[in-house]
């Protein structure tokens, strides 16, 4: 009876730890080498371009991220925000999430972007801006690779 239990017991972990570890990929996936996500923020207040890139000759997946964010737009800044497009030094991409911060202190500026990659086409995510220009969320769709 005691011998019973312990492997019922064994066959619950084992499934509850299968069952986490498809959540967290399914979660979690990689973007392709190449892949350009871009877009604007939810409520406008930026638009962010994300490329997906790797570091390595052999690589497969993406590994690291170039990004660039544009804040506001030149007709229509956001409140005190000064309109520009500033670049996030790369950032590395690990377990399909990432987090960079940009800092220019020649205009009191910093913006740290995070997100996560919900799948190989999909990225989800925030801006966060200092008190000038504020907080905003963002999903993007990969763009489709052009034919060549």
């Amino acid at each position: 009876m005691l011998n019973r239990m312990k492997r019922i017991c064994a066959v619950a972990m084992v499934t509850a730890s299968a069952v986490t570890a498809l959540v967290v990929a399914a979660v979690a996936a990689t973007p392709t080498i190449g892949s350009t996500f871009s877009g604007r923020s939810a409520h406008k207040r930026y638009a962010i371009s994300i490329s997906a890139e790797c570091f390595t000759i052999n690589c497969t997946k993406a590994a690291q991220l170039s990004i660039n964010i544009t804040a506001g737009t030149k007709s229509k800044p956001h409140a005190r925000c000064r309109y520009g497009i500033y670049s996030v030094p790369t950032t590395r991409l690990k377990r399909g999430t990432f987090s960079g911060v940009g800092v220019f202190s020649s205009i009191g500026l910093r913006l740290k972007v995070s997100g996560t990659f919900t799948s190989a086409k999909r990225v989800r995510g925030a801006i966060i801006g200092n008190h000038t220009c504020g907080t905003d969320t963002y999903s993007l769709e990969a763009a489709p690779k052009k034919a060549g």
